[in-house]
């Protein structure tokens, strides 16, 4: 019994005290700001001078934010003193902060209308896209010149929406590529195909400044926009061949002003990323020996016990390759450079831009390599005020070097059974087994 009473008392006493504290924090909460001041205004379109509905009005250090209602107005009651800065956010329009020292206040908000003011290239002169209804991607040419590629095509990779660039090769010089739009138009049967479809068909009509020209060696720093069609509209401009699309690319031109001066350039080492692991000849042997026994077959003499301790015991490596460094023996470090410089400047009659090109890049495989140099002159001349005169002058020499023979199936197909280089400086195959 007298332990009940202990129990009793205590639950009494904690009861009372917690009661105490929570009148305490009760009656610190009740306290008010020595400053209570207002902030009202209006928000408005900076074009349109009509009243922003659902502008989002954030003051500096405070997370509590409001929005204006249907004609523009909003109330901010806060603690602080004037002036005060507030940021101010719409969709639709650039984010903007400001300092405001009376209330209430007036504020305009700028559109973002960047993308639609935007002039693109079209197969009938140019236009702005807030203006267009047809299917329109385009990209800025100083985009292309921050990628460190040998050709515009690979630059374009990735850079267009829908516009799919499929590279058919690695060879320096090599400008092969499909260029696609919004996928295949059409499969057309080719017998030499290893699928039976002939791809290439698909591939989009490609205008420079104009005329219809590969593009894959233009100078990307000769390139001022690039726009894709790919609509009825297109269709009925350059007829059945842009079924599959249409690029347009339009090159740089001079401003009236001051000589520009411009130069851009890059210098690269490339290298092989994954080497392929072969069977050496010895292994070879012995897998081949297998195969003639597990088929029931005679083992031919070049696959026999004598040929394989032959390989294992010879000291004359060139007759017999043991182990296989093909891969590490002819595979290199390969440097590429590009260099771009221009001139462009002239005044309100005559404007003229001159662009100088070098690009050379080896092969990662001796005897492997590119040279590229590539000139253009782009002049406007003003006759008079309704007649105007465009020139353009473009030059292109390339030249590429390359094997006879393809490097690459020797290395897999016939590599086990020879070196890749003699001592007397030949290449492999001399003692080539039948």
């Amino acid at each position: 019994m007298k332990n009940f009473r202990v129990l009793r008392y205590s639950t009494l006493s904690l009861c009372l005290l917690l009661s105490g504290v929570g009148h305490q924090v009760y009656a610190q909460t009740d306290v008010r700001p020595i400053i209570n001041a207002s902030l009202s205004g209006y928000v408005y379109d900076s074009q349109l001078k009509q009243p922003l509905e659902g502008v989002t009005i954030q003051l500096e250090a405070v997370t509590h934010a409001v929005t204006s209602d249907q004609k523009g107005f909003f109330q901010i009651v806060t603690g602080q003193k004037l002036p005060f800065s507030i940021t101010l956010s719409r969709i639709g329009y650039k984010k903007k902060t400001v300092l405001v020292s009376e209330s209430p206040t007036k504020i305009e908000l700028d559109p973002v209308t960047q993308d639609l003011d935007e002039v693109v290239v079209v197969g009938y002169g140019t236009q702005k896209k807030i203006s267009l209804t047809n299917s329109v991607a385009s990209i800025d040419g100083d985009k292309l010149t921050k990628r460190p590629v040998s050709n515009t095509q690979q630059a374009l990779q990735g850079l267009l929406p829908g516009v799919t660039v499929q590279d058919l090769g690695g060879k320096p010089g090599q400008s092969a590529a499909n260029i696609r739009i919004r996928g295949l138009t059409t499969f057309n049967t080719n017998s030499s195909s290893t699928s039976g479809y002939d791809l290439s068909k698909n591939n989009a009509l490609v205008i420079v400044d104009g005329i219809e020209q590969p593009w894959s060696k233009l100078n990307p720093n000769d390139i001022a926009s690039i726009s894709v069609l790919k609509d009825a509209a297109s269709t009925a401009i350059y007829g059945s061949r842009a079924t599959n699309g249409v690029i347009i690319v339009t090159t740089k031109s001079a401003k009236s002003g001051h000589v520009v001066i411009d130069y851009n350039g890059y210098y690269a080492l490339q290298k092989s990323i994954n080497k392929p692991k072969q069977m050496d000849a010895v292994s070879y042997l012995q897998l081949q020996q297998d195969a003639y026994r597990n088929a029931g077959l005679a083992v031919p003499a070049r696959f026999s016990d004598e040929s394989i301790t032959a390989y294992q015991t010879a000291t004359d490596r060139e007759k017999y390759p043991l182990p296989n460094t093909w891969f590490d023996t002819l595979l290199k470090t390969a440097p590429q450079q590009d260099h771009a410089l221009s001139f462009a400047g002239g005044n309100e009659i005559l404007r003229s831009r001159l662009a100088v090109r070098y690009n050379k890049q080896d092969g990662i495989i001796e005897h492997y390599g590119a040279e590229l140099a590539d000139i253009r002159l782009n002049n406007d001349y003003k006759a008079t005020s309704w007649l105007n005169f465009t020139g353009s002058i473009n030059y292109r020499y390339s030249k590429a070097a390359e094997p006879g023979r393809d490097p690459i199936n020797n290395f897999l197909h016939g590599s086990m059974w020879v070196v890749p280089k003699y001592d007397d400086g030949t290449y492999g195959f001399k003692y080539a087994r039948k």
